[in-house]
């Protein structure tokens, strides 16, 4: 196994992981509702995804054409 699958497993675990401590952060809010729960995750993401898209933007701009 390559260190970039390696890395990709440990990303995926990684990401579990947030899940589950998410969803029982959730449960002893006493948010049990499944809108609810992915309401609050909206809250969350929204600042990161707009943050990608103002990136990704800027890397943009910065490069030039060449004439």
């Amino acid at each position: 196994m390559g260190w970039i699958d390696i890395a990709k497993q440990k990303g995926y675990i990684a990401g579990l992981a947030l899940s589950y401590l998410f969803y029982k952060l959730l449960e002893v809010l006493n948010i049990t509702l499944a809108y609810k729960q992915v309401y609050a995750l909206h809250i969350i993401l929204l600042p990161i995804e707009i943050t990608i898209i103002v990136l990704l933007f800027q890397s943009f701009k910065s490069i030039k054409p060449a004439n």
